[in-house]
């Protein structure tokens, strides 16, 4: 039995051996390396029974993987002095991947490299003051990262991801999005931006108004736009939501449980419906509708306005020119003497939208002809052609294509167009040209090298 002062001794100087000796650790099991051990000991030390050998070298450093390693004084100074001002200030939880991220190089020079080795170290610097669970170590047993996001979100004021890093420099930052993005206690302002929804200020008399407006609005339309609901004065008095923040948050404290909601929509409980659905209904009770009213109802349903309003015109009425839709009923398409009109111009298998203009040639319908109509008709109505477009578009970029059986997308039609041009296949020059020809909308896009790859093999399968 070794006495206490002994014991300390030996202990330092074994930590010292495997400092110098053993920087890779030392395998316990293996005769080799503790033979090696042993011969480095004072020589009135290595006659030393192997159980009190195997004791003091287990208490010189931290085992890892099955080989010991040695910390250094230094190490432990280090990791101790950041551990316990990060428990001064708003930390309660430290996540070990993320402290060794920010001490990465710190670290590296004590040989603490990857996360076993660190937790295993901060296990023992801590295990009579701190709690060790998993991948984290706890200033006390109920310390979370919940628990540290409500003390940061405390002071009222939205926080940015980066901001609640600054805050709590070791938290698992997925784990505090997940937080965020999937429990009521914190609403969205803006992007990568949140705040607590305690600190929405919202009177009982204002809840019950707004109540009663959305009654009032889903009896009248079946559905409730948030950008309907008059929510000016709320957002006088939360400023710091901003009228996203605010919209969500008076949904939690004043809606929530009695309807569905999908983005900016309210309807009936159980009962839900998109943007689109709604957008397409309100557009179908029209009769005339111009491109900016129709911008105006979409902005109104959703906030905001963009391709999908096209979208969803087109799927309902017919456009006759850039700014004016009609419904269809004002229409007369005949449509078997229509497409044999079309027939005597459209001789290839694709042709550009705003290549075909042989307008007179085409029946009387009420309406003039044009690009803008053609590609209603084509979309809905013809039964030999049909129009592709990239997306919904006011600048008649679109191919006609013969409806017959195939897979085509809008990029296979703009090879299959260019393969049939006299254009040198060299990107530059068939961007500008596919631009020209309004089969895209610029001359430099994504795809393009795919699509003058396809031509080449087009070219190629014809003998061109």
């Amino acid at each position: 039995m070794l006495s206490n002062d002994l014991a300390s001794w030996l202990l330092a100087h074994v930590s010292g051996i495997l400092v110098s000796k053993f920087p890779a650790g030392i395998d316990p099991n293996s005769f080799i390396d503790m033979k090696r051990l042993r011969f480095a000991l004072p020589e009135d030390m290595q006659t030393l029974d192997s159980h009190t050998l195997q004791t003091i070298l287990k208490r010189s450093g931290i085992l890892v993987d099955g080989k010991i390693y040695a910390v250094a004084q230094d190490a432990n100074v280090f990791i101790k002095e950041k551990v316990e001002a990060a428990f001064r200030a708003e930390t309660s939880i430290i996540c070990y991947e993320a402290f060794l991220a920010k001490h990465s190089d710190d670290l590296a020079a004590y040989n603490i490299c990857d996360v076993n080795t660190l937790r295993t170290v901060m296990q023992k610097a801590f295990q009579d003051s701190f709690h060790s669970c998993q991948g984290y170590l706890r200033k006390s047993s109920a310390s979370s990262t919940a628990e540290d996001l409500k003390r940061v979100f405390a002071g009222g004021s939205p926080l940015t991801y980066a901001e609640i890093q600054q805050r709590l420099p070791y938290c698992n930052l997925e784990q505090v999005k997940t937080i965020l993005r999937t429990t009521e206690s914190y609403i969205s302002t803006a992007q990568e931006t949140y705040i607590s929804i305690d600190s929405f200020d919202i009177s009982l008399n204002d809840i019950e108004e707004i109540q009663l407006e959305v009654v009032r609005l889903i009896h009248e339309q079946g559905y409730c736009s948030m950008f309907q609901i008059h929510l000016e004065r709320i957002l006088e008095n939360n400023p710091q939501f901003g009228m996203r923040g605010v919209q969500a948050a008076v949904f939690q404290k004043a809606l929530a449980g009695q309807y569905s909601r999908n983005y900016y929509v309210l309807t009936p409980l159980n009962q839900p419906m998109s943007t689109n659905e709604i957008l397409a209904g309100e557009i179908r009770r029209r009769e005339r509708l111009t491109l900016s009213e129709i911008e105006d109802i979409h902005e109104n349903i959703s906030g905001t306005h963009n391709y999908s309003s096209l979208e969803a015109a087109y799927a309902v009425m017919v456009r006759i020119d850039r700014d004016l839709f009609v419904s269809a009923a004002q229409l007369r398409f005949d449509v078997a003497a229509i497409d044999g009109a079309l027939d005597g111009f459209i001789t290839k298998d694709c042709l550009p939208l705003r290549e075909f203009t042989a307008f007179l040639s085409l029946p009387w319908c009420r309406f003039t002809w044009t690009s803008y109509l053609l590609g209603s008709y084509l979309r809905s109505y013809s039964r030999r052609y049909y129009v592709l477009w990239p997306v919904a578009n006011s600048s008649n970029i679109g191919i006609i294509v013969k409806r017959r059986p195939s897979n085509w997308n809008y990029d296979d039609a703009a090879a299959q167009i260019l393969a049939a041009s006299d254009i040198p296949l060299e990107s530059r020059a068939c961007g500008k040209w596919l631009a020209e020809h309004g089969v895209y909308g610029k001359s430099l896009f994504k795809k393009l090298p795919e699509v003058v790859q396809a031509a080449q093999q087009i070219r190629e399968k014809r003998g061109a």
